[in-house]
């Protein structure tokens, strides 16, 4: 088996200081953070181990299988640090309980951090006033701040102040959000990280009586001052980075509005005048058909006249009234001939980088009217159930049709698949247009 510190990894976890599994006897390892017991957790399978060392929360993990489970059997390999007696001379305040960010909660989400210069050192009665004003944004009712500490004891100088985290600065400018979110990233890391571990713990509260009501009722209020705390402290950065967003978004949309009604104009135009330059080359192609059939029905009339006076001729030489007669009355068809149309290319040439398309769609100008929603099947219904009452005048059909609205994404896939066929009752098919345009590289 390998060594117990060869096991065991740094774990980003604010109950857990370091966590490892033992693959070859199956024993997860894991170790308090608040007591610095380490536990060896017996015949966890390979598949659990990892469940656990990949949970986006270790202690959430714990908290839900482990915690109160007889299930679990563990050694204890390294026993719990005995409680250090509190000092009366230099009462501490408790940053867990004041819902403080400390700097351990920082290192555990960025081992490299180090308290700033500025508050490395030790605070004298000259700076107490400072140390307390760094306080008082992560501070909770009923903690005793350190102006009180120096209250009872006028000697006292402050040891360095690991567990507060330095005072923030609400930025004025895009670029100085930047800079402190920059600067800041660790300590907003730890907040991050705090808030998700207290959101689930808070998701493990069950209220089945009064007394777990009341407790419920403390944590709830505790997370709302938390959730609040956060807002104010981390919403002055979103603020001032979307009021440079929301500004450069109303300058593009300045620049570029005119430019995009010029685009739309300029393809209206062009697309009108293709519309009419093929409607004039379609009108060009049946000419040139109706004359091409036009001359081929002389030419067949003539034919068939010559043919029909031979034939009678010949028969009348042959002295066949009867059928010199039938001829006349019935005279010969000429066969007709297949006439090859006339191509016509197109009047506009295509431009490189421009693409046209047409795709058939109901013609919205023939009613008014623009619901895009889908209807669903209790809309259905309810159509249907008016429509009865239409039909049984129980209501009155003006009013009935003020309240009905076209589904229009179904109309259009019945008139981009049916085209000409199209038959809807009020509604009309017609080929739209579009025109797309590219740069040319």
């Amino acid at each position: 088996m390998a060594s117990t510190s060869e096991i065991l990894q740094p774990n980003k976890s604010s109950m857990f200081s370091r966590a490892g599994y033992d693959s070859d006897n199956w024993l997860l390892l894991l170790e308090f953070k608040s007591t610095g017991e380490i536990r060896a957790y017996k015949d966890v399978a390979p598949e659990t181990a990892d469940a656990a060392l990949t949970a986006e929360s270790l202690g959430k993990w714990w908290n839900a299988n482990v915690r109160n489970s007889p299930s679990w059997e563990y050694e204890i390999i390294v026993p719990a640090e005995p409680a250090r007696p509190k000092e009366k001379a230099a009462p501490s305040v408790k940053a867990s309980e004041a819902g403080m960010i400390t700097v351990d909660d920082i290192q555990a989400v960025d081992p490299t951090y180090e308290l700033p210069e500025s508050d490395a050192g030790g605070i004298t009665m000259e700076n107490l006033q400072a140390a307390f004003a760094r306080t008082q944004q992560f501070d909770a009712p009923n903690v005793m701040h350190v102006s009180e500490v120096a209250t009872f004891d006028k000697s006292l100088v402050l040891t360095p102040q690991p567990t507060i985290m330095p005072a923030w600065t609400a930025p004025t400018t895009a670029a100085e959000a930047l800079d402190l979110l920059y600067d800041r990233e660790s300590e907003i890391d730890a907040i991050i990280a705090q808030a998700k571990q207290v959101g689930a713990d808070a998701l493990l509260i069950r209220v089945t009586d009064a007394d777990s009501k009341a407790q419920a009722d403390k944590v709830l209020e505790s997370i709302v001052e938390r959730k609040d705390r956060v807002i104010e402290l981390l919403d002055p950065f979103r603020k001032v980075l979307y009021e440079s967003y929301d500004y450069a978004g109303k300058r593009v949309k300045a620049g570029k509005e005119p430019l995009e009604q010029g685009i739309e104009h300029v393809k209206k135009q062009i697309l009108a005048y293709n519309r009419e330059q093929e409607r004039l080359r379609q009108a060009a192609i049946q000419k040139a058909r109706d004359e091409a059939a036009a001359e081929e029905r002389r030419r067949q009339e003539a034919e068939s006249q010559r043919l029909t006076l031979a034939e009678v001729t010949d028969k009348l030489e042959q002295g066949d009234v009867t059928g010199a007669q039938f001829l006349f009355d019935q005279p010969i068809q000429a066969p007709r001939q297949f006439v090859q149309p006339e191509y016509i290319p197109p009047a506009t040439s295509k431009v490189q980088g421009q693409s046209t398309s047409s795709k058939w769609a109901v013609d919205r100008s023939t009613f008014e009217g623009d619901d895009e929603a889908i209807i669903s099947e209790n809309r259905l219904q309810s159509v249907m159930t008016i429509l009865k009452a239409v039909k049984e005048d129980k209501y009155d059909m003006r009013s009935a049709a003020r309240l009905l609205w076209w589904d229009m994404p179904a109309c259009n896939k019945l008139a981009s698949a049916l085209k000409n066929a199209f038959q809807i009752p009020g509604l009309t098919a017609i080929p739209v247009d579009s025109l797309s345009v590219r740069r040319n590289k």
